[in-house]
This record gives C-alpha cells, sequence and structure tokens, in this order.
C-alpha cells in the first residue's frame, strides 16, 4: 500500500504532462471558425443629400475587413471605395444620393462573407 501511494506523485506529474502536451498541439483559438458579420447598420437609413449617417459593424474571425459602395447610376461615389476597417467600430459617411454600402470580410482564402445597407437620399 505505501509503495502505490509513493507512486501518487510521479503519476499525477505524468498526467499534468500528458494534458499540457495534448492542450499545445490544439488548434488555436479561432482557427477553424468561419468569419462572421455579426452586425451591419446605416443610422439614419434615409438622409438629406450630404447629411451625416453613422455606419456600425461588428465583425469577428476575419482577416480583414472591407468597406465598399456604390451610388446607383452614378460610378463617382461621394467618398473613396474600398476602406480597410477593424473587427468592429463606427464611421460616419455623407452620402449625395442612395448609396450601398457592402461590408466583406476576407481570410487568406478570399472573401467569406458580406452583407449590405442601403441608405436613402432624401
Amino acid at each position: 500500500m505505501k509503495r502505490s501511494l509513493a507512486m501518487l506523485p510521479a503519476l499525477f506529474l505524468a498526467l499534468i504532462v500528458v494534458v499540457s502536451f495534448i492542450r499545445s498541439r490544439a488548434a488555436p483559438v479561432g482557427i477553424g471558425t468561419e468569419p462572421e458579420i455579426v452586425s451591419f447598420t446605416a443610422n439614419p437609413t434615409a438622409a438629406e443629400s450630404g447629411q451625416p449617417v453613422t455606419l456600425a459593424w461588428n465583425a469577428r474571425g476575419a482577416d480583414s475587413l472591407t468597406l465598399d459602395w456604390s451610388t446607383r447610376n452614378h460610378p463617382d461615389a461621394a467618398e473613396p471605395a474600398r476602406t480597410r476597417l477593424p473587427d468592429s467600430g463606427t464611421m460616419v459617411v455623407h452620402p449625395k444620393r442612395d448609396t450601398v454600402y457592402t461590408l466583406t470580410c476576407e481570410t487568406a482564402d478570399g472573401p467569406m462573407c458580406s452583407t449590405s445597407v442601403t441608405v436613402r437620399a432624401k
């Protein structure tokens, strides 16, 4: 019995080493998960031409996040398109015409998810 009890610390240490090894071989947090746009909103969704509109977004799991916009029948958008963004935040824009804002999350493998909001000019 004494011999069995004497081996407990060694067995406990071996268990700790095995668990540590298994955890070190596991994929890092975020690896293997699909990127996702949790939310993307415009406030207000209709505004007088040139008035401020706040875009707000929240995404996770993407290597990069981009915002593009276009105006229907007017290729010259009010602001330059294709802006790189942090995973979450806000941006104030001043659309002069109806404008579609498209948020795209990308990974090293390319575009993965996208969503749009439309702001109407009054």
